[in-house]
């Protein structure tokens, strides 16, 4: 049997449950879909972060695995660290339009194989310069992709 509110307190009281309610499961809903499908949205002027029409249509198109290894030291200066994450973000955004037949992977570079390994593919460290206000430093590291197509 069905409960009538009595009073318009209860109504007020079962409304607020409701609306609770129903915002909690659009939250689950919107929650859950979005886990399914990437997107994001470039606001800049010319869409710069964004893959051209061509691009979206070749890594579409892909019939075999494409993988890509980003050899990139942890302790670059920080301007080449925002390089390694526009790198990272844009492997991703590869990775979801060619609907997960490219896959990468970031090597650690600190182990001594795995700077062979780079050396063998053609991959050479780069040397960097940092100024403090009191100091010029230079360092060596690895900046580079292979593609095993």
């Amino acid at each position: 049997m069905a409960v009538t509110p009595r009073t318009s307190r209860d109504r007020a009281r079962m409304f607020a449950v409701g609306i609770t309610a129903t915002a909690v499961l659009i939250v689950i809903l919107v929650n859950g879909v979005a886990r399914r499908v990437f997107f994001r949205w470039d606001l800049t002027e010319h869409g710069i972060y964004s893959l051209s029409p061509g691009t979206r249509e070749i890594v579409g198109g892909l019939q075999d695995r494409l993988v890509i290894r980003a050899y990139f030291s942890d302790d670059l200066p920080p301007y080449y660290n925002n390089i390694r994450n526009y790198v990272r973000e844009l492997l991703d955004e590869y990775r979801q339009t060619s609907r997960k037949r490219i896959d990468f992977e970031f090597m650690n570079v600190r182990a001594q194989t795995v700077r062979e390994e780079a050396h063998r593919l053609g991959i050479q460290p780069l040397r960097f310069q940092t100024q403090s206000a009191d100091r010029l430093q230079v360092q060596d590291g690895f900046m580079g992709l292979a593609f095993d197509y």
